[in-house]
């Protein structure tokens, strides 16, 4: 069932901090987490097509981000790298809410634990691509849009 309500909006948004965390984290297929959230009672109450979009579409847009960042880094013609959004905000992030627990005290160790590839790994490497790189931001850059602008 799928709601088109604030509400529903925001629990999709919430299962799918979850969803991403168990993919990131434990490595499930995106297929098997769909399939596992959708048989979740919770998901009744959910816009499950939001849901379904993002949980496809948020692993891809980071695999074909980082995969643009590595040609143009490799691709003698290009002398600077400009990123930008098409939308009226920059980035809206990623939102930690939901993602499991939480230790009392977040150290470096759980940072990278949690956020290696997809986050830390990726954005290391955009920003040490050895040519210069510009982010244009409008709007809000907030979260993980940030470290898309180091």
């Amino acid at each position: 069932m799928s709601s088109s309500l604030p509400s529903a909006r925001k629990k999709a948004r919430h299962m799918l901090v979850q969803a991403l965390y168990q993919w990131q984290l434990a490595g499930d297929s995106i297929g098997a987490i769909e399939a596992q959230y959708m048989a979740e009672k919770g998901m009744a109450k959910a816009d499950s097509e939001f849901f379904r979009e993002l949980l496809h579409d948020i692993p891809t847009r980071l695999d074909e981000l980082d995969a643009a960042w590595t040609r143009a880094a490799a691709d003698h013609d290009v002398s600077v790298i400009v990123l930008r959004a098409n939308g009226k905000h920059f980035s809206a992030g990623h939102d930690l809410k939901g993602g499991g627990p939480v230790p009392d005290k977040i150290t470096l160790e759980f940072i990278i634990e949690h956020e290696a590839k997809r986050y830390l790994e990726y954005t290391l490497r955009w920003r040490n691509v050895p040519k210069p790189s510009i982010a244009a931001v409008q709007g809000r850059c907030i979260s993980g849009g940030l470290l898309l602008c180091w």
